[in-house]
């Protein structure tokens, strides 16, 4: 019975069009994209700004760190405003960026001490991590909630997997600092700071982020029905039914 209903609801089922294929509508909707070398050159630009700065400002290091870190933050929301028009996507990593920086500045201000810009790069990401993990345990993925649309057809234990690496990733550098900014000089630790930042951030990404969301694509596409069936829900209950 099912082998003589098939054609007859299958010849009901009318073709559907290119834009339905899995990821089509989502990446419709995206607006143009940004090179990966473009995205690392925007993400860089507002640390190189504060460098530049905080090295040719002032010789009081207060002043330095907070004059730097206000440009750097509005660098950094120049450009995620830039990057939103052009795409049409939230540069989430421009938003963290922009928030710390003028958190960091604030502090410094207030406190006219540059403890809390030290510690700032062990209790921000720390408390983040510890955050993620809690709401991954409660089944809310927040990696997920912020780039999905980035990264259409991602299978759900990839997101969770990714979830859970960033946060390892975020606690070890978190210890890091907290380890360096007690033993070296000031300018040592900025230096190294900042330099491993990026430097792990681009070994992340690319031995860890994009590999990942690489295999759990395709463990989606893998599990879903062939995109040439023209009424997969019809085709599984043939399959799934005996003869």
């Amino acid at each position: 019975a099912a082998r003589r209903t098939l054609p007859a609801m299958g010849e009901e089922q009318l073709p559907r069009p290119a834009a339905s294929a899995p990821g089509a509508e989502q990446s419709k909707s995206r607006g143009r994209r940004v090179p990966v070398w473009a995205r690392f050159l925007i993400e860089v630009t507002p640390t190189v700004i504060f460098l530049a700065l905080f090295y040719t400002y002032s010789e009081d290091r207060i002043q330095a760190i907070i004059v730097a870190s206000v440009c750097e933050a509005g660098s950094s929301a120049v450009l995620g405003l830039a990057f939103y028009l052009y795409t049409r996507l939230v540069p989430w990593l421009m938003i963290e960026g922009t928030v710390f920086s003028a958190l960091s500045a604030g502090l410094t201000y207030a406190f006219q001490s540059d403890l809390w810009f030290k510690m700032s790069r062990t209790v921000i990401p720390g408390a983040a991590a510890i955050a993620g993990l809690l709401l991954l345990w409660r089944k809310h993925n927040l990696l997920q909630m912020a780039f999905e649309p980035y990264y259409a057809n991602l299978a759900q234990e990839g997101w969770d997997w990714l979830m859970r690496a960033v946060c390892y990733y975020q606690l070890a550098l978190a210890a890091v600092n907290e380890a360096l900014w007690r033993s070296v000089p000031f300018d040592v630790w900025l230096a190294v700071m900042r330099g491993i930042g990026y430097a792990t951030s681009v070994a992340f990404g690319l031995f860890v982020f994009a590999p990942t969301v690489v295999h759990y694509q395709r463990v989606l596409r893998a599990t879903r029905p062939p995109p040439s069936a023209r009424n997969p829900a019809v085709v599984a209950v043939v399959i799934e039914r005996a003869p």
